[in-house]
């Protein structure tokens, strides 16, 4: 079986962020950032309501 490595959301906001900086103008730039912020605070925050008994294990 095929190992792969597996990423954090966390990992994946951080690349596209970077991804976003050298392309958007510094203002729409700093939105994004800010929307992502907020997004991964209600993942962390409420993000694990709606998983399943196996998926909290995880």
């Amino acid at each position: 079986m095929k190992s792969t490595k597996e990423k954090t959301l966390q990992k994946v906001f951080q690349e596209f962020l970077a991804e976003q900086q050298s392309v958007l103008k510094p203002q729409t730039y700093s939105g994004s950032k800010l929307a992502i912020n907020y997004f991964e605070r209600y993942l962390n925050g409420y993000g694990s309501e709606n998983l399943t008994e196996t998926e909290l294990e995880r």
